[in-house]
C-alpha cells in the first residue's frame, strides 16, 4: 500500500508540474518568426535573412555568404552542399522556402573575386 501511495503522489506531483491539475492552460508553442513573402533567394539574401530559414543558424548563414562571395552564386539549391554543415537533409527542408533562381540581381565574381550587381535593364 505504501508503494502505491508513493507512486500516486509522484504521479500527482508530475501532473501538477505540467499544469494538468493546477487549473492553468499550457501555453502554446511560440510561432516562428515570419519570413519574407515568397522564397528567399540565397544569392541575394544577407546573413540575417538566411537565418530566418529553418535549420540555418548564424554559423551556417555566414558560411553561405562567405562561400557565395568566394566561389560565386549558387546555380541550384543542391549546390548549398558545398557549404560545410549543409547536406541533403537541410536542402530538403529549404527547398520549398528558398531559391537560387535567376531572379537574382547578382552576377558571377569579377576579376577581383567580388560579386557586383548587374546593371538593371531600362
Amino acid at each position: 500500500m505504501g508503494l502505491v501511495l508513493a507512486l500516486t503522489s509522484i504521479g500527482a506531483l508530475a501532473a501538477r508540474h505540467r499544469g494538468v491539475h493546477s487549473g492553468t492552460v499550457p501555453r502554446p508553442l511560440p510561432t516562428p518568426a515570419p519570413i519574407a513573402s515568397g522564397p528567399i533567394n540565397i544569392n541575394a539574401a544577407d546573413a540575417s535573412t538566411l537565418e530566418s530559414l529553418p535549420r540555418i543558424g548564424p554559423a551556417l548563414a555566414l558560411g553561405i555568404v562567405r562561400n557565395r562571395e568566394a566561389q560565386g552564386p549558387f546555380r541550384t539549391l543542391e549546390e548549398l552542399d558545398r557549404v560545410p554543415g549543409i547536406g541533403p537533409a537541410v536542402i530538403a527542408v529549404l527547398r520549398p522556402l528558398a531559391t537560387a533562381g535567376s531572379s537574382t540581381n547578382v552576377s558571377s565574381p569579377s576579376r577581383d573575386g567580388r560579386l557586383h550587381p548587374r546593371p538593371r535593364a531600362r
